[in-house]
């Protein structure tokens, strides 16, 4: 996993619970990096899963919430960080039907060693997009911040709704 995945997160710690949480944290999760990374580095996965134990543990906040915080967290840093990715004219639902098509291919331009998530478009309209989400990494409810932070940097009215697959996989219905 991408480095600016590691600092955006303890940035975010850093922010909404205070440096001595942050730093808490990365003490508690025995990590193989010892809390050092650069946003260009690769890390194992499971080092953020660990400092999101941690959090959970230290907050009392259950896990899928604090991804989910997370995800929408990430997606303004991405938004501000990489402006020329996303097109508002466009609106959400065309930047979002685009992952897999667009995104990742130019998140791959800038990290070719990215192991990055699927995105499958099922249905869009107007007013509905269903993706199927394939990770082996199993961050949906980062995936659904990601979709949440989305939704806001748009401006759009719009829900989203997240449902398990027998397959492992999660689908995602976002409705305007």
């Amino acid at each position: 996993m991408k480095g600016m995945v590691f600092t955006g997160f303890l940035e975010m710690v850093e922010n909404q619970f205070g440096f001595v949480t942050a730093s808490k944290i990365v003490n508690e999760s025995n990590l193989q990096s010892k809390g050092v990374y650069t946003s260009v580095g690769t890390y194992d996965h499971k080092e953020i899963v660990n400092l999101v134990v941690s959090l959970s543990n230290n907050t009392g906040i259950p896990i899928p919430d604090l991804l989910e915080a997370f995800g929408k967290y990430l997606f303004a840093m991405l938004a501000k960080s990489y402006p020329q990715m996303i097109n508002r004219d466009a609106g959400l639902f065309a930047f979002l039907s685009k992952i897999d098509n667009y995104i990742h291919p130019e998140v791959l331009k800038l990290y070719p060693d990215a192991e990055l998530p699927r995105f499958s478009v099922i249905n869009y309209t107007e007013s509905e997009l269903v993706l199927t989400y394939h990770s082996a990494r199993k961050m949906e409810h980062l995936a659904l911040g990601l979709f949440k932070g989305s939704i806001d940097h748009f401006s759009e009215t719009a829900t989203v709704d997240m449902e398990p697959l027998s397959t492992g996989d999660t689908k995602f219905i976002l409705r305007k």
